[in-house]
């Protein structure tokens, strides 16, 4: 935070990973670099909001959150004016779908943010794995471009759990991570077929030229 806080968004699953009707997400802060913690509410019990990932807002300095989605339709968003010590009771849709997978956002160094996502609604698939690029602080997303489209001939049978040796999973593109170098590269870390994690390098200008076979296709 601005003043020296460690600041940390967190979700809880109090009954478990299954039962996402529960989950509910909060903003710890730290006044004494990690020894001692407390937290502020950024989603309740039945709204289904889950894994915030966090960025503050350049011109504003506000911190921005956007929500995993437990009900798999749509990204949500909120806001937090006072440095993430209260949050709105309710979030924002967004016109970004979401499929009940982890999203990340990050914001450039000109300012502008990219969001990685799966670019679809629904619990079964994780493709395609999209990018996003906005250039009004997360008001709009004109330009969308696939990081994987995935393997349409292959169905994906849904296992209870990953176990080495288990077949690969061709719509299986999930969990991002997302930071931008020194050089102004953008680079994409995500596990790949529930096999491996791969690693892509990007600029903003690959976004701009690109499409998306998911169901948004920018603002």
């Amino acid at each position: 935070a601005s003043n020296g806080d460690w600041l940390a968004p967190f979700y809880y699953t109090p009954d478990g990973f299954a039962n996402s009707a529960t989950h509910y997400s909060v903003m710890l802060r730290s006044h004494t670099q990690g020894a001692t913690w407390e937290q502020s509410m950024m989603s309740h019990k039945g709204q289904m909001r889950a894994q915030p990932s966090v960025v503050r807002l350049p011109d504003s300095g506000h911190l921005l959150a956007f929500f995993r989605d437990r009900s798999a339709k749509w990204v949500y968003k909120s806001v937090s004016t006072d440095e993430g010590l209260t949050w709105p009771r309710e979030q924002n849709r967004t016109r970004v779908p979401n499929n009940n997978s982890g999203i990340q956002v990050i914001v450039l160094k000109n300012g502008k943010l990219v969001l990685v996502f799966n670019n679809l609604q629904g619990n079964i698939n994780r493709s395609p794995l999209s990018i996003a690029l906005s250039e009004d602080q997360g008001q709009t997303w004109p330009f969308v471009r696939d990081l994987e489209v995935g393997g349409d001939q292959d169905p994906v049978k849904p296992q209870k759990r990953f176990s080495p040796g288990s077949p690969a999973l061709p719509h299986r593109y999930s969990y991002p991570c997302v930071i931008q170098t020194l050089d102004d590269r953008i680079h994409v870390a995500y596990t790949y077929r529930r096999q491996t994690m791969k690693h892509v390098i990007i600029d903003e200008s690959w976004i701009r030229v690109g499409g998306t076979s998911g169901m948004f296709k920018g603002d």
